[in-house]
């Protein structure tokens, strides 16, 4: 970043010489940094923001859903994983451990969410 313009009283910065995915690190030093894991470039590249439940950024780049696991706090760096012998359907928003559910061939006395164990011999056991 080489300027600033003013606008409403308060510094932003000036976005042409800020390549995407950078962003201002602060108005006093007027440098182009990138946005730091667990965030990206704000919609409006005013700055960075936390990327929100569900996704991911490792690198401070774009915010990726979690396709196994989940992403329960904003600003996540990685996906959680889900307990042992459970799995989170793709249809869902990956956002809570309780969408972890077990895989077919085992179960949970306690609920989704939590490890399961494997089905009695002679037991059928769908999962879920």
């Amino acid at each position: 970043r080489t300027g600033q313009e003013e606008e409403g009283g308060r510094g932003r910065c000036r976005w042409t010489k800020c390549p995407v995915p950078r962003a201002c690190s602060s108005l006093a030093s007027l440098q182009c940094e990138s946005c730091p894991p667990g965030s990206r470039l704000s919609a409006d590249a005013n700055g960075c923001e936390l990327c929100p439940l569900g996704t991911f950024s490792p690198a401070g780049a774009d915010c990726s859903v979690c396709q196994v696991g989940y992403a329960n706090a904003t600003g996540m760096t990685a996906c959680l994983p889900c307990p042992t012998n459970t799995v989170r359907s793709a249809a869902s928003a990956g956002v809570d451990i309780e969408e972890c559910l077990c895989v077919v061939g085992y179960y949970s006395q306690i609920g989704p969410g939590h490890e399961c164990q494997p089905c009695a011999t002679g037991a059928t056991c769908l999962g879920g």
